[in-house]
């Protein structure tokens, strides 16, 4: 693990490319680093999908607890999404549909196969794609802009690509799992997660809804290639509590924050309880999965719960996972090797120079 190398790493992409800062940690055999350059150590980042392990470690922390199973179907909580049908093939009409052949289950949504989500295969000529689009319920750095009601509504008046746990499609599983924890749990996800999650990891500043105190430390987020300002800093929209609190997207957090989830991850003692990270890191693919999860995730990995898992060695060792977030936000962690990495900046990955960032930053902190 080479820390100099790293920042080496961000100051060349700050000078020749459009990086305004980042700030990074390095764990190894228990200790950590913290670095940045342009942005404050303390500053806050929206975390887009590094939502996603939050709240699978959520629902696992409530299937320990007896509030749901893994095994449970979600029309017990989501009806809207009862009664299913099934598109015949990926190009066809929405009413050209055949039944489900048996109900979505919370596993399902872990394991990213309700049958609903943004398919790799898409050109623009599948008339469920030009729905997705026009509905606004593809995947984002943001949650869609409607209720958890209007979601479930819009959602379920379009047919599955697949049937239930056949196939793996992102994103949607999780907006689905994020609103069906509330409902189950009792409470909203901010709630949730403080009393089951962030909580007992000490991560005081993973919200969905910054205060006004918090705002100077926000800096602005740039999408695009080459990158442009989407959103700027201190946004005050950042302090509105948001339509819909995502399970797949919509989390704040800090380095700090996001270090103690890293040290989670590598094993140390939490408070959680046992069993969660383990069950997280294990590839929960079936057969009928891995072919179309192979279209989206890197060569190498497969899909536990939340995360990404190596499958063979590729940074480290084949005990790495983690995942990453489209405004420019990755952690990964090694058990084996004991080591994590994690980057946070607020650049998305549609600039060119994001991917090759990345990569050579989990090479350096493998």
């Amino acid at each position: 693990m080479s820390t100099d190398g790293v920042r080496e790493l961000i100051e060349q992409a700050a000078t020749e490319q459009t990086l305004p800062g980042a700030v990074w940690v390095t764990i190894r055999e228990g200790r950590a680093s913290v670095d940045s350059l342009g942005y404050g150590p303390d500053s806050v980042f929206r975390i887009a999908s590094l939502t996603k392990p939050l709240v699978a470690m959520l629902a696992l922390c409530l299937a320990e607890r007896d509030v749901l199973t893994l095994d449970d179907r979600i029309e017990r909580w989501l009806p809207e999404l009862s009664g299913r049908r099934v598109l015949r093939a990926l190009g066809s009409e929405l009413d050209d549909t055949v039944p489900a052949r048996r109900a979505i289950t919370v596993h399902d949504l872990l394991a990213m196969g309700m049958g609903f989500g943004w398919h790799p295969a898409f050109d623009g000529s599948q008339p469920l794609q030009r729905a997705i689009t026009d509905q606004g319920l593809g995947p984002g750095a943001f949650a869609p802009a409607m209720t958890p009601e209007e979601w479930l509504e819009q959602v379920g008046a379009l047919p599955m690509i697949h049937q239930p746990g056949e196939g793996w499609l992102y994103d949607s599983s999780h907006m689905a799992l994020g609103i069906l924890l509330e409902r189950a749990g009792g409470a909203d996800l901010d709630a949730l997660l403080a009393e089951h999650v962030t909580g007992p990891l000490n991560m005081s500043e993973t919200t969905y809804t910054l205060d006004e105190g918090q705002l100077p430390r926000l800096p602005a987020l740039l999408t695009g290639d080459p990158p442009a300002i989407e959103r700027p800093a201190g946004d005050a929209d950042a302090s509105s509590v948001p339509a819909i609190r995502g399970g797949a997207t919509g989390l704040f957090s800090t380095a700090t924050d996001l270090t103690r989830l890293a040290r989670a991850f590598l094993g140390e003692d939490t408070g959680l309880p046992a069993g969660v990270i383990d069950a997280m890191r294990q590839d929960h693919r079936a057969p009928g999965q891995r072919a179309m999860s192979e279209l989206f995730l890197e060569p190498g990995t497969g899909w536990g719960y939340g995360v990404s898992v190596d499958v063979r060695p590729r940074y480290g060792s084949a005990d790495r996972f983690g995942w990453s977030g489209g405004t420019g936000t990755t952690l990964f962690a090694d058990p084996r090797r004991r080591t994590a990495g994690i980057l946070l900046t607020q650049v998305g990955f549609d600039a060119e120079f994001m991917s090759p960032l990345l990569k050579r930053f989990w090479q350096l902190t493998a």
